[in-house]
């Protein structure tokens, strides 16, 4: 995932530029001038580094075999993720905890071009379900395998 911001920073979006003021005739700067605050970079690092924190907190707890917790993390980590790419891109980032929604609004802007396995999205998002036990519905059933969960994480 951060690879792909990487990628979308560099090469999408304008090379990772901002828009320019308007130029007049000669090519010098018109008058008008906006100042540039960095705000949505400023954003995206803080998604950034809240995201790796998860990351790496969800790769030890599955490596401990502790397959709930590293999925409830590594949900968390990819929403972050995909939150660094809503802020890289000034797209607005809603409160929400389901990864698949974040995704599917990355992939109906079509401002970034990231690919990510929806059915990893998936998975994890029925997982981080598995917080509140007691809330699951009856006949509420999830396979897991901390080994396949983090490959594709790592992949993610």
């Amino acid at each position: 995932m951060a690879d792909a911001l990487h990628a979308e920073r560099h090469c999408g979006n304008n090379g990772g530029r901002r828009p320019t003021s308007p130029r007049d005739n000669e090519g010098s700067m018109a008058s008008r001038n906006i100042p540039d605050t960095g705000e949505p970079i400023v954003r995206t690092f803080d998604w950034l580094r809240w995201a790796d924190s998860d990351y790496l907190a969800a790769r030890y707890l599955l490596l401990g075999r502790m397959v709930v917790q590293g999925c409830v993390l590594a949900n968390t980590a990819i929403e972050k993720y995909l939150k660094a790419l809503h802020a890289h891109l000034e797209l607005p980032i809603s409160r929400s905890h389901a990864v698949e929604a974040l995704y599917a609004e990355l992939k109906n802007s079509a401002k970034s071009t990231v690919t990510l396995n929806q059915s990893f999205l998936r998975v994890l998002q029925k997982a981080y379900r598995l917080r509140y036990p007691d809330d699951l519905p009856d006949g509420f059933n999830i396979s897991l395998n901390h080994m396949k969960v983090l490959a594709e994480l790592d992949r993610t």
